[in-house]
């Protein structure tokens, strides 16, 4: 069993580059993983090289009991429109450590963000939104440093705009060590860097 597992919000507006960063994570996760199963649900269909296509809410069943496996839940409220968790979401949370499970949540909006899970995320993955920062203090405990990250991504979109595919400026929030970590900066110069967290 794995010592560490992680649990990866990535959230920003429509095609900001969120389904690059989530395969570049699933794409570390199976060359440090080769015998882990990777689970998504993909209502877009944008996650390659998935195991385990997940559907509707009835396929969650068994995910609790995979091992060393990493589950992708791309545009999470569709599948959880809920904002209070369900048993399978709370089970899932309970089990993560002991089955070895990484498990990344997609949203497309942090307003859509479950309040319930941001006690669990140990890194945010941030990509441009139209939302102020207050929006995102209201909706994440402790979120400064992430309503930071947000006000970064923003001012490197008016600066040098949206970058080009697949090189998407966004930042790593790792809140645990309270750091920001800028990726795909112009000012940087370090297109096509990424950072393996998993």
């Amino acid at each position: 069993m794995r010592k560490e597992v992680r649990c990866i919000c990535v959230f920003g507006n429509n095609n900001t580059g969120k389904s690059v960063v989530v395969n570049a994570i699933a794409g570390s996760f199976r060359k440090k993983n080769p015998n882990g199963f990777l689970a998504a649900f993909d209502p877009q269909k944008r996650i390659k090289g998935k195991d385990i296509d997940v559907k509707s809410e009835e396929d969650l069943n068994d995910l609790p009991s995979m091992q060393n496996s990493m589950i992708i839940f791309d545009d999470f409220r569709k599948i959880h429109p809920s904002t209070q968790p369900s048993k399978w979401l709370s089970d899932l949370m309970d089990n993560r450590y002991e089955q070895g499970l990484d498990l990344v949540f997609v949203f497309h909006s942090p307003k859509r963000i479950i309040e319930f899970l941001t006690i669990y995320f140990d890194i945010y993955v941030v990509f441009f939104t139209n939302y102020k920062e207050q929006d995102i203090i209201k909706k994440i405990p402790d979120a400064e440093i992430i309503a930071e990250a947000s006000e970064i991504v923003k001012k490197e979109y008016r600066l040098n705009g949206s970058g080009e595919y697949p090189f998407f400026p966004h930042c790593v929030t790792m809140v645990n060590d309270d750091l920001i970590i800028k990726v795909n900066f112009k000012e940087n110069h370090d297109y096509g860097k990424y950072i393996s967290f998993i």
